[in-house]
């Protein structure tokens, strides 16, 4: 479990992300999850984590007008679906009991307004932690006020959202590179890593370059 400033690397942060996604498409029983299915995660976790795959995807999307759509865009959703976490997820202790009732019940409806009281004050409380936190959205533009290539990047995101930076923290532009299944996407290599970069490291993506070109010209005949 992380705290709200604990070191948090690229890979941890889009695990976490698409685990939290997955997990909110999903249709609950009771139209509400339970804290419990959150993996001990806060919610400056959550938003620290999404301002990290922003991040990353400001990068990305540099060069195309699309892709800079695209990527608002995810901020925006990512900002509401971190805001709804402090009302279609309750307490343990209140699921539990809500299960035992009629949905739509008197008693149902009236302990449902009660749990969702509790929830929120204790959003309310987590987000004392990170007090200053901004919005997602606002987050991406400060994202794009940067350079992408600037060598500091990561290190200026890092320190704006007030998270531990070291030498497994993200570092440099985004490349294309096989993911453990064999699929392309763009990986962020660590300050670590980019100080011994193995040389079939540096064909992979040399090779994963190549064959987005091929596919990109591919696809404009």
């Amino acid at each position: 479990m992380f705290g709200s400033n604990a070191l948090m690397t690229l890979n941890q942060a889009e695990e976490i992300t698409s685990r939290l996604i997955d997990f909110m498409a999903r249709k609950p029983p009771n139209a509400c999850r339970r804290v419990s299915q959150l993996g001990g995660h806060t919610l400056p976790v959550f938003h620290n984590a999404f301002c990290l795959v922003v991040a990353k995807q400001r990068q990305v999307a540099d060069d195309d007008p699309k892709l800079r759509e695209v990527s608002c865009a995810y901020a925006d959703k990512a900002d509401a679906l971190v805001g709804s976490l402090s009302r279609s997820v309750l307490l343990d202790e209140d699921m539990d009991r809500l299960d035992m009732l009629q949905k739509g019940s008197p008693e149902f409806n009236r302990l449902f307004v009660d749990s969702v009281q509790r929830r929120i004050a204790q959003c309310d409380f987590e987000w004392k932690r990170k007090p200053n936190h901004e919005s997602l959205v606002a987050f991406n533009e400060y994202c794009w006020s940067l350079e992408p290539g600037d060598s500091l990047y990561w290190q200026k995101v890092y320190t704006h959202l007030d998270i531990a930076y070291d030498e497994n923290s993200p570092s440099g532009l985004p490349e294309m590179a096989l993911d453990d299944g064999g699929h392309f996407g763009w990986h962020v290599g660590s300050v670590k890593s980019r100080r011994k970069l193995p040389l079939y490291q540096i064909l992979l993506w040399a090779a994963g370059a190549v064959a987005l070109i091929w596919l990109l010209a591919k696809s404009a005949n």
